[in-house]
C-alpha cells in the first residue's frame, strides 16, 4: 500500500485574529518537566551529530516556509498595513502555524520511531543519512503555506537504514544469534502476513520486503554457519595431528639412545650423532656426546636420590624397547640383566 503525504492546513477566514495563551511562569515550567528532558529539537541535533547541521537544516526549512507564503500576503495583512498593532493578526501566522505543526508532529513521530528501533539509533552513520532524509521528505505548497510530509519516501529511507543497520548487526555479532534473530524475525513477518490475508487488511509494512532481506540473510548466515563447522572440522583434526605422538622409533630422550647403543657396543661420535637422533628423536642437539655411557657399571649405580634412580630404571626400560625396536636380541638380552641387577640395588637401598 502506497503512503499518503501528512501535512495540516488550519482552516481560517482571512482577516480572523489568531489568539494566544500567555502560560504562568509556573505552568510553563510543569509542562517541561513532565514533557522530559530531551525535545525532539535536542534529539534531531543528536542524530545529525553536530549542532551546526541542525542550524543549518532548520535555516533552509524556514526559508522554504517563508517561500511558501501567498505572494499577496503583505497586501491582505492589516497588522503590515498598519491598521492594527495587535499580532493575531498577522496574516502570516495561521500559515506559519500549520506548517511549524506539521513539522513538530512529524518530528515528533520521527524521533520516536528511531528511538524504538535502538539498531538504527546505535548507528550513528546511518542515523545520520535518515534525518538528513526525513528532511528531504518536507514539501512545501508555495502559495498556500502548506507543509506536507512525504510519507511514503520517508517510509522507504527508513526501511532502507533497517536493513543497513540490522545487516551491521549481524556482522558484529555471533552467526547463530544473528540466525536467530532472522529466524525470528521471518516467523514475525509470516505471522503478520496470515493475519493479513484473513483480516483482509493491506500491507502497511512493506512485508514482501521485509521477508526478501531477512531470506537472503538466511541464506548468507547458514553458509557462513556450514563454513565455520568446516573450519572447526579442519583445525580439530589440526590439533589431533600435532598432539599425535611422534612414531615410537622417535620418541626416545637422548639419554636411553646413550644407553641401548652403548649396550649394542656402538660409540656415539660428533661424526655419526646426527644419524642416530634422526633414527630415534625428534631432537637434533649435540648434547647426546655428553649423555655416553662409558662403563657398565653406570648404569647399575644408584646415585642415592630416589627420585633421580626412579626416572634412570625408566630409561632403562625405554632403551630395552629400542633395542627391541631394532630387532637386536642379544642386546636385548644384555639390557635385561643390567635392568634385574639396578632392580635388585634399587629395592635394597629403597
Amino acid at each position: 500500500m502506497k503512503r499518503k503525504g501528512f501535512g495540516l492546513e488550519i482552516k481560517l477566514e482571512e482577516g480572523s485574529k489568531i489568539g494566544t495563551i500567555q502560560l504562568s511562569d509556573e505552568t510553563a515550567k510543569y509542562l517541561n518537566e513532565i514533557s522530559g528532558e530531551k525535545t525532539y529539537v535536542d534529539y534531531l541535533k543528536e542524530f545529525l551529530v553536530e549542532e551546526e547541521n541542525f542550524e543549518k537544516v532548520d535555516k533552509a526549512v524556514m526559508q522554504c516556509m517563508e517561500d511558501a507564503l501567498p505572494k499577496d500576503i503583505k497586501e491582505n495583512c492589516k497588522h503590515c498595513k498598519g491598521e492594527t498593532k495587535d499580532e493575531g493578526y498577522k496574516a502570516c501566522t495561521k500559515y506559519y502555524l500549520q506548517m511549524k505543526a506539521t513539522f513538530s508532529m512529524a518530528a515528533e513521530e520521527f524521533v520516536n520511531i528511531v528511538l524504538s528501533h535502538k539498531h538504527i539509533y546505535d548507528n550513528k552513520y546511518e542515523l545520520q543519512r535518515l534525518t538528513i532524509n526525513f528532511f528531504n521528505c518536507l514539501n512545501f505548497v508555495k502559495g498556500r503555506g502548506i507543509m506536507f510530509v512525504d510519507l511514503e519516501k520517508l517510509s522507504r529511507y527508513a526501511l532502507d537504514a533497517n536493513f543497513k543497520s540490522l545487516s551491521q548487526v549481524f556482522r558484529d555479532s555471533r552467526i547463530l544469534k544473528s540466525l536467530e534473530i532472522i529466524n525470528n524475525s521471518l516467523n514475525s513477518l509470516g505471522d503478520q502476513e496470515i493475519e493479513n490475508k484473513v483480516l483482509q487488511k493491506e500491507d502497511e509494512n512493506y512485508i514482501e520486503l521485509q521477508k526478501e532481506f531477512f531470506e537472503k540473510k538466511q541464506e548468507v548466515y547458514e553458509k557462513k554457519l556450514l563454513i565455520e563447522k568446516e573450519k572447526s572440522n579442519l583445525n580439530q583434526i589440526s590439533e589431533k595431528v600435532k598432539k599425535t605422538k611422534q612414531p615410537k622409533n622417535k620418541n626416545f630422550s637422548q639419554k636411553q639412545i646413550a644407553i641401548a647403543y652403548f649396550i649394542k657396543g656402538i660409540v656415539i661420535t660428533s661424526d655419526n650423532y646426527l644419524e642416530i637422533l634422526r633414527k630415534h628423536s625428534s631432537t637434533k642437539s649435540e648434547k647426546i656426546l655428553q649423555k655416553r655411557i662409558n662403563k657398565p657399571n653406570e648404569l647399575t649405580r644408584l646415585s642415592e636420590n630416589k627420585t633421580a634412580d626412579s626416572k634412570h630404571l625408566k630409561d632403562l626400560e625405554e632403551a630395552k624397547r629400542l633395542l627391541s625396536s631394532m630387532k637386536d636380541k642379544k642386546a636385548v638380552n644384555d639390557l635385561e640383566a643390567i635392568i634385574s641387577t639396578f632392580k635388585s640395588n634399587y629395592h635394597s637401598y629403597y
